[in-house]
């Protein structure tokens, strides 16, 4: 992840470009159970593969802000009593 993560922060806006373009376009197809080429062609512009990829990675890199992995189970018993 930290690799691919310096693909998306390198200064060579090629190198950017290419990476955000591959993660944002693999994410837009893999989000629906049927694949929507309109959805796909919209993250793979240029602008919203560039700003997509890189807050999700973001994410990634810095363990989505939790405290631990296992944070969301331990919690759990926060949000017992919500109906779902």
């Amino acid at each position: 992840m930290s690799a691919y993560y310096r693909r998306l922060t390198s200064d060579d806006p090629a190198v950017r470009g290419e990476a955000a373009r591959a993660w944002s376009i693999w994410e837009g197809t893999t989000s629906k159970l049927f694949v929507d080429p309109d959805y796909v062609a919209h993250f793979g512009g240029d602008a919203f593969a560039d700003a997509f990829a890189r807050i999700e990675a973001h994410y990634f890199v810095h363990g989505a802000f939790l405290r631990s992995e296992t944070q969301l189970l331990d919690d759990a018993s926060k949000i017992a009593h919500l109906p779902a």
